[in-house]
């Protein structure tokens, strides 16, 4: 009976993890490709809509439910899966708050701000591995 309700925790949990991947990969290609900016935030949304019903929504019904009523050997599993619920229920709000941000302009991704990783850096860093493979191809 565990590994049926672990295979559920896995198909819930991976429903939406793709749409996010592929926003930030778009995201990320923002800057150099102009059509990028509406295919990230159309996954994005799509994201956030997946993470909802399934993690709000269906994880309590087809997980939760059945481990307390069906299952009530395993407290301790409905126990942890309670805390997991409350996770989703952060991350949702996270989810949100990032929304919001976009809608409203202001996002930044404060991550960046602290990478000393700059676009000349990267261009510098780049140019000197051109230059070594350009200089191992002669040798």
């Amino acid at each position: 009976d565990q590994w049926k309700i672990g295979c559920v925790i896995c198909f819930l949990h991976d429903l939406s993890d793709p749409f996010l991947e592929v926003a930030k990969i778009f995201n990320y290609l923002k800057p150099t490709r102009s059509w990028a900016d509406p295919l990230s935030t159309l996954c994005f949304v799509i994201f956030m809509t997946i993470f909802g019903i399934t993690r709000l929504g269906m994880f309590p019904i087809y997980v939760l439910h059945p481990v307390k009523t069906i299952i009530p050997d395993f407290v301790m599993s409905f126990y942890m899966l309670s805390i997991l619920q409350v996770l989703h229920i952060y991350w949702f709000f996270l989810i949100l708050k990032t929304a919001k941000k976009a809608i409203t302009g202001d996002l930044n991704d404060t991550r960046e701000k602290k990478s000393s990783w700059d676009l000349g850096r990267w261009n510098s860093v780049r140019k000197q591995i051109l230059e070594l493979a350009g200089s191992k191809k002669d040798n």
